[in-house]
């Protein structure tokens, strides 16, 4: 669908799919369609979930079930699309906004209460 004639980047949105593609044949597969922004999707190192972002909070996709479910990162809340899992799979890092900077944080990829802030707000953006 054509974006609007005034449509604005970063603040109108006309929606995002979850889309996979068999790099061999091409053929492509839309997982998961929603009105607003939908973000940084990666895979996990298990091949069964998604991680991505949207409006701030991050989620899995589950690749057998299509269930989504938000990966709890306590307070840190205000999250943008950088975002990486360690090689093993156990851990995450985050990127979260704290006023017009970005502050880095690591979590066990499970979820957390209390991330861990890896530099502090004056170094920013991360």
């Amino acid at each position: 669908i054509p974006a609007d004639k005034n449509f604005k980047p970063y603040s109108d949105y006309i929606g995002s799919h979850l889309e996979v593609m068999d790099v061999a044949t091409g053929k492509r597969k839309i997982l998961h369609s929603a009105p607003n922004s939908l973000q940084a999707p990666n895979w996990t190192p298990d091949n069964k979930r998604l991680i991505y972002n949207s409006d701030g909070l991050l989620y899995f996709y589950d690749l057998t079930t299509g269930a989504i479910s938000k990966l709890n990162t306590g307070a840190i809340n205000d999250n943008n699309n950088d975002h990486v899992l360690s090689f093993d799979g156990k851990m995450l890092g985050i990127s979260n906004h704290l006023g017009n900077k970005s502050t880095i944080y690591t979590l066990p990829a499970t979820g957390s209460d209390a991330p861990t802030k890896i530099n502090e707000e004056a170094s920013g953006p991360s």
